[in-house]
């Protein structure tokens, strides 16, 4: 267990086989990082990020899995919380996001989300959904069965999940402490809220058009050189989590106030 770090566990390669890892840390939780062969900022290099089992728990201030080449999840139950930011990711990574087996999920913020590729094994869900610190979140399939469980110790915006019993055609929902707060109906290997490709190109990746005026598009409500700034919405943009009783699911590890 790592009760307090900077970044938990980093190294060129790392690869969680099993056991139980609780890490948390105030920039990444798991970074895969350093190799001579390393791309620099928005290019892959040949690092690597490997989880094939074992119970992985992180609270990260930061990105929660960091990769600078290949992020894969093979098998294991693996529990991300963070960050709360939007300039990280839950997952992250500068190569190939793949999950193909194991049971993931991931609460955090949405400005850098990223989801698996397409040539995954496993479907992905991912759902636009706000809870607090300390809220349990939950998912469930369409009989009603728990899929996957935790209490998130920080603020989100973002859930993302995946097991080997999501299957193409069947609604999945979320419930932040017994309330229903967002559904899903699995239409490929991945479903729901689009996140951010790897860098350097793209449709909605980094260099090339975003969508809904982000980087490398037109700025909403005004002109595309700038001149003219966009109009602010009204109204209060955030959320309130629903409450309601949740049961009793495993506590990510560290402090449940948000970092």
């Amino acid at each position: 267990m790592v009760e307090e770090s900077c970044e938990g566990l980093e190294a060129i390669d790392l690869t969680i086989n099993g056991g139980t890892i609780d890490v948390t840390a105030s920039d990444d939780g798991l970074n895969a990082a350093g190799s001579a062969v390393d791309g620099g900022f928005g290019t892959a290099g040949a690092d690597t990020l490997t989880v094939n089992g074992g119970t992985l728990t992180v609270n990260a201030s930061g990105d929660g899995l960091d990769s600078n080449g290949a992020l894969t999840i093979n098998g294991g139950t693996v529990y991300v919380s963070g960050p709360t930011g939007d300039g990280n990711g839950t997952f992250d990574c500068d190569g190939v996001f793949t999950i193909n087996g194991g049971v993931v999920l991931g609460t955090g913020s949405s400005g850098m989300l990223k989801t698996p590729t397409t040539d995954s094994k496993q479907n992905t869900i991912s759902v636009s959904c706000t809870g607090s610190a300390g809220d349990t979140v939950e998912v469930k399939g369409a009989d009603g069965n728990t899929l996957v469980s935790a209490v998130a110790p920080k603020n989100f915006t973002n859930v993302t999940f995946s097991t080997p019993d999501i299957t193409e055609g069947e609604t999945y929902t979320v419930y932040v402490n017994g309330t229903e707060a967002a559904n899903e109906t699995c239409s490929g290997v991945v479903s729901g809220a689009t996140g951010m490709g790897s860098f350097g190109g793209g449709p909605g990746n980094m260099g090339g058009q975003a969508p809904n005026g982000g980087m490398g598009g037109q700025m909403p409500n005004g002109n595309s050189d700038g001149t003219t700034p966009p109009e602010m919405p009204s109204g209060d943009s955030g959320m309130t989590p629903p409450n309601g009783n949740g049961g009793t699911p495993p506590q990510m590890p560290g402090n449940t106030s948000d970092t």
